[in-house]
């Protein structure tokens, strides 16, 4: 499994976001966010962590849309954070899980697993 480490406080330089997208299918589209992220990658998809330090899992918002992940959150000043991350490879989305554990919000995103058809072609 392969770890990157993200702290989105500054933009990444472009040569790591290009790393990113073409080496470890991980496209972060917002990259001035304020959110601390650990990202983890295998052949059966990415698991995402972000440091949510003192954020209800009642402030948390997550949606997933045209491959993009989004994290909404509001702290108790009613500040908002959004971050959305363009995932490069087919989810299955029914088997996308999240949990909040000791200010980490972790979110699994599983690659599609599709079956291959073998087709019988007769000779005319």
């Amino acid at each position: 499994m392969t770890q990157t480490n993200y702290n989105c406080i500054a933009p990444l330089p472009l040569l790591m976001d290009q790393f990113l997208k073409e080496f470890l299918d991980i496209d972060l589209s917002h990259p001035d966010s304020k959110l601390k992220t650990n990202i983890y990658t295998n052949e059966n998809g990415n698991l995402y962590e972000f440091s949510l330090p003192g954020i209800d899992k009642k402030d948390i918002e997550i949606t997933f849309e045209d491959n993009i992940l989004s994290i909404q959150t509001q702290n108790e000043d009613g500040l908002k954070n959004k971050t959305s991350i363009t995932i490069n490879y087919k989810v299955e989305e029914d088997k996308i899980t999240s949990s909040l554990e000791n200010g980490i919000l972790r979110i699994t995103m599983p690659k599609l697993v599709e079956e291959k058809k073998n087709i019988n072609i007769t000779i005319a």
